[in-house]
């Protein structure tokens, strides 16, 4: 939270940008952090919020709110997907780029490494099998086929970076049930010239009381690092 709002206070007044954010209660896709348009479509948030008008994201009330627990599975590539579609169409902007950041692995769709059709769930005194639908319309594969399809000109010869049409990068922050690194996120961060920030935040975790700010300051870093590299 802290660390996204330093972010946005590094960017030029006329970058345009915008925060999304997404979880299994957002559903398919990701959702515009924002508070115009409450009631209308995601799509007609989206245009009337992307902008360089920082100040309808850090400060707004739907901002404020991402401060709670995280809540449900990833639908990571759904919803990297769903942006990269939105930034490519219409990110009005010569250079575009996606940072983002993440817990883990996608674990929605089926075809992940990471997806468990069934959990245990502890009720009435014992443990329980529940099952677990997929939770979202895009793995992994399904989007590499689509951007590749954007990374190569029509004899198939890869694309300068400069004419990529959007640069993606990661901030994964290592979880206790998912601590290894990504190799997806790095290769999508590899094949789009983004970059990829690893943060082991289980060792900051043993550093007791200090952790919380530990864990700020290492993520805050993150961020400006990439503010550097937009540069």
């Amino acid at each position: 939270f802290t660390a996204v709002k330093s972010f946005f206070a590094l960017l030029n007044a006329n970058d345009r940008a915008a925060i999304f954010e997404f979880s299994e209660p957002t559903g398919q896709g990701a959702k515009i952090v924002c508070d115009l348009v409450k009631d209308g479509t995601e799509e007609q948030r989206r245009q009337e919020c992307y902008g360089s008008n920082h100040k309808l994201f850090t400060g707004s009330a739907a901002f404020n709110a991402l401060q709670g627990s995280p809540k449900g599975r990833t639908p990571l590539w759904s919803s990297v997907a769903d942006v990269y579609g939105f930034m490519k169409n219409n990110g009005r902007s010569e250079v575009r780029h996606i940072i983002v950041i993440t817990d883990g692995p996608d674990t929605c769709h089926p075809s992940s490494p990471d997806f468990r059709d069934q959990m245990r769930w502890f009720k009435n005194g014992k443990y329980q099998p529940l099952n677990q639908p997929s939770c979202a319309d895009i793995g992994y594969d399904q989007f590499l086929t689509t951007l590749l399809a954007d990374l190569k000109d029509p004899q198939g010869n890869w694309l300068p970076q400069e004419e990529l049409p959007v640069h993606i990068s990661f901030i994964q922050i290592q979880a206790p049930g998912y601590t290894e690194r990504d190799a997806r996120q790095q290769e999508i961060a590899c094949l789009t010239g983004g970059h990829y920030t690893f943060i082991n935040a289980q060792d900051l975790v043993s550093m007791g009381t200090s952790a919380s700010k530990a864990l700020q300051t290492a993520v805050s870093g993150a961020m400006q690092r990439m503010r550097g590299s937009l540069a």
